[in-house]
C-alpha cells in the first residue's frame, strides 16, 4: 500500500533508496527530505517506480543522490524542489547528456513545483543542459536555478534547444551557450562568475 508522512520526513540511505509504492503528505507544509548517498561514495540513487510518486502535500522536497532513476513523480505543490549531487564536484547532465548524475528530458517532465526548482548547489561541478523540450519542462512552473558553484564549474547549454519557464543560472567559471535557450513565461539570468573571483 502506499505511504503516508504525517509530519516532516527525512529517509537517509549509504546505497540508494527505492520507493516502489507512493509517498504522499497527510498535512501541508511538511519538507520531504531524502539522502540517498548519506556516505558520498557515489552509489545512492533515487529510484521512483512508474506510475508511483513523492508528493509533499504543498512541502518542499530535498534530494541528495548521486544519480535520478525516476520512472515516477516528484509534486511539490506550491513549494519548491532542491536537487543536488552528493558528491564535491560531482557533475550533472539534463536532457540527454549523460553525466554523473542524469536527468533525462522525460525524467524531468515528471518533476513538478509550482515554487520552483533548483538543480545543483554550492560543491556543484560541471553542468550540462541540452534538448530540454516545453513539454519535458512545463510542469516546472516557477523559476528554475541551475548552479554549478564548486571552484571552475561550468554550465553548457549544448547541442540542441532548452525551452524552460523561467531560467537561473550560476557558474563559477562561465556560461558555455553553444544552443539557443528559450524561456515561454520570464526572463533568463545568466551569472558565470558567481564568487566574483579571478577564475
Amino acid at each position: 500500500s502506499d505511504m503516508v508522512n504525517a509530519g516532516l520526513l527525512s529517509l537517509i540511505a549509504g546505497s540508494g533508496i527505492q520507493l516502489h509504492n507512493s509517498l504522499s503528505g497527510a498535512s501541508t507544509n511538511k519538507a520531504v527530505v531524502i539522502n540517498c548517498d548519506s556516505d558520498s561514495d557515489g552509489s545512492g540513487t533515487l529510484t521512483v517506480s512508474a506510475t508511483k510518486t513523492v508528493n509533499s502535500n504543498k512541502g518542499a522536497i530535498v534530494i541528495t543522490a548521486w544519480d535520478m532513476d525516476l520512472s515516477g513523480g516528484l509534486q511539490a505543490g506550491t513549494m519548491a524542489i532542491s536537487i543536488h549531487g552528493s558528491q564535491s564536484s560531482q557533475t550533472i547532465g539534463l536532457g540527454s547528456s549523460p553525466k554523473d548524475m542524469t536527468m533525462t528530458g522525460a525524467e524531468l517532465s515528471r518533476v513538478s513545483a509550482e515554487g520552483g526548482v533548483q538543480v545543483g548547489n554550492f560543491v556543484s561541478g560541471d553542468m550540462t543542459v541540452n534538448g530540454i523540450s516545453a513539454a519535458n519542462s512545463g510542469n516546472m512552473a516557477g523559476l528554475v536555478t541551475l548552479a554549478a558553484a564548486k571552484d571552475d564549474a561550468q554550465v553548457t547549454f549544448a547541442t540542441a534547444t532548452s525551452t524552460i519557464h523561467s531560467l537561473t543560472v550560476q557558474a563559477d567559471n562561465g556560461i558555455k551557450v553553444q544552443s539557443n535557450i528559450v524561456t515561454t513565461l520570464g526572463a533568463i539570468r545568466l551569472d558565470g562568475d558567481m564568487d566574483n573571483g579571478s577564475d
